[in-house]
């Protein structure tokens, strides 16, 4: 039931906030591309070479650094898990902030 409810949140959410501003974007992007073709075909053609550069960059980089990601990913899990599995049980019972030991010296 939780996974559920927070399923319909986060739809929720999309739709009152992100679909929004996406279309909003969309508008601008839209104007500011007509007015640019309306200016200067060449800038115009610039631009939309750039930013398809851009783009590819963009996702050379992903997927590049995508493995590093994934082995510092697996190094978090591992550590996580060693680090409840120690502690994770232990519990400190502290009295007018000392604990047991301290208490008996």
């Amino acid at each position: 039931m939780s996974v559920y409810t927070n399923d319909t949140d986060t739809l929720r959410q999309f739709i009152a906030q992100s679909l929004p501003m996406m279309v909003s974007s969309l508008v601008t992007i839209v104007f500011a591309f007509c007015f640019m073709l309306r200016f200067s075909l060449i800038l115009t053609g610039i631009v939309v070479v750039l930013s398809a550069v851009m783009v590819l960059v963009a996702k050379w980089m992903v997927w590049y650094s995508g493995k590093y990601f994934a082995r510092q990913q697996d190094s978090t899990g591992t550590v996580n898990g060693y680090i409840e599995e120690m502690f994770g049980g232990l519990k400190v019972v502290k009295g007018g902030g000392q604990s047991a030991p301290e208490r008996a010296q």
